[in-house]
């Protein structure tokens, strides 16, 4: 009687590929069901692990590792199941937000906190039904959140509050709310706000710029868009200048800027669509580190 061929076994990045799904997913998914645990660095089989066909591995480069059935990759934990889970990069798509975005947002909501140069689970994340894990080379810690979450309300109010700010009007000019409570003179502004303020970032409004003279005028009329106190950088948003006086104004400003070697990070209106690319780089330029 012929022996039947082994069946082929495959490591568990291997299985990700085969179900269409990033390999840190899939190793959080085996985590998350008791599958595999994470011990010194490395992940290990749990005795669920093995009874569902896990075994293990060597070889010369990557030393012991967890192998899998081809055969695992119909197993009903990848359909449906899985999907009920979605990692911060998922839960921030539909927004067209990036992680690192999401991430800010939750801390802010007090659902995660930052640990190193990941992110832990807070009792209240918990109580949202967040589920911690970690990247499976790093350890990185990472979280991860039910579909369900989008429909908290604290977590659709800090999303609404990104995507369109509250206008508020006083007397006949229109203002906009940032996440903050700060009032500023438009949306740009706004979104410019709500990006400092989500990353951690202390930043005053339209403060007076230094003066080379001690004018009192000069002080009152030359403004910065923003200032960051923690490393006296000053941000301005060019393009909205359109009378003569706001022409002048602009150039007075990046002569004083210039003369006083001041710390500024300049941005355009095509940058608001692009923050996330574009003040990180900035920033680290001046000592401050967004991750």
């Amino acid at each position: 009687m012929d022996q039947q061929p082994a069946e082929k076994l495959i490591s568990t990045s291997a299985l990700a590929k085969k179900v269409g799904r990033e390999s840190k997913d899939v190793f959080a998914l085996l985590q998350q069901k008791g599958w595999l645990i994470r011990e010194q660095d490395q992940w290990r089989l749990t005795e669920k692990g093995k009874f569902e066909g896990g075994r293990y591995t060597r070889s010369a480069k990557f030393g012991e590792y967890a192998v899998w059935p081809e055969s695992i990759a119909n197993h009903a934990l990848f359909n449906g199941t899985y999907q009920q889970m979605l990692t911060v990069t998922q839960l921030a798509k539909p927004y067209g937000l990036s992680a690192r975005r999401m991430n800010f947002i939750l801390a802010e909501l007090g659902w995660i906190e930052r640990y190193h140069h990941g992110w832990n689970l807070t009792a209240l994340g918990k109580q949202h039904r967040g589920q911690q894990t970690e990247h499976e080379s790093s350890g990185v810690p990472y979280t991860m959140w039910p579909e369900a979450v989008r429909q908290q309300p604290d977590f659709k109010a800090a999303i609404q509050m990104l995507q369109q700010p509250n206008v508020i009007k006083i007397q006949e000019h229109s203002y906009y709310q940032c996440a903050n409570g700060m009032l500023v003179a438009n949306l740009s502004l706004a979104h410019i706000s709500n990006w400092l303020y989500f990353s951690g970032i202390n930043h005053a409004y339209r403060r007076a710029l230094p003066s080379t003279d001690g004018s009192q005028e000069q002080n009152a009329r030359l403004k910065s868009d923003f200032f960051l106190p923690e490393k006296n950088i000053y941000i301005e948003l060019w393009g909205e200048e359109k009378s003569p006086t706001e022409i002048q104004t602009k150039l007075d400003k990046e002569s004083l800027y210039k003369s006083l070697e001041l710390k500024l990070i300049e941005l355009q209106e095509s940058d608001i669509t692009s923050l996330d690319e574009v003040l990180p780089k900035q920033l680290l330029k001046h000592d401050v580190d967004i991750y």
